[in-house]
């Protein structure tokens, strides 16, 4: 029942992969906020100037925001990329360390189709193909 065959259309998959995209971008900020500090402080890069610097980190939590918020489920109509805690479904995308969140963004941007993390019902953002 949950695999690829078993697939529902997704109703917004722009908006899905877009939110994948900023999922992406959120993890590589918040990697940005530890390393780039750090590497001021060692002399590697010079130092710029803090009003260029922190909106520039702000901006990927912004876009975050925006993204993710129209980024629900076609079933349970559940924030997909949310960042607060509900039932997970134990078909839902997780790693150990990384959660829910990261596993679900990479698959739906190499795969083209996702589990809901709520549900687990199995999503595609592509057109299924007819049945035969």
């Amino acid at each position: 029942m949950h695999n690829k065959k078993h697939c529902i259309h997704c109703i917004r998959p722009g908006k899905i992969y877009l939110a994948a995209w900023s999922v992406i971008l959120l993890y590589l900020d918040l990697a940005a906020w530890f390393i780039l500090p750090a590497l001021m402080l060692l002399g590697i890069i010079p130092l710029y100037n803090p009003i260029i610097i922190i909106p520039a980190l702000i901006l990927p939590v912004l876009i975050f925001v925006v993204c993710t918020g129209g980024a629900n489920c076609t079933v349970c109509n559940v924030k997909v990329f949310s960042l607060r805690k509900f039932g997970y479904n134990r078909y839902a995308h997780n790693w150990p360390l990384l959660g829910q969140l990261l596993p679900t963004a990479l698959h739906v941007i190499f795969c083209l189709w996702y589990r809901c993390p709520a549900c687990g019902t199995p999503q595609s953002l592509l057109r299924r193909s007819p049945r035969r």
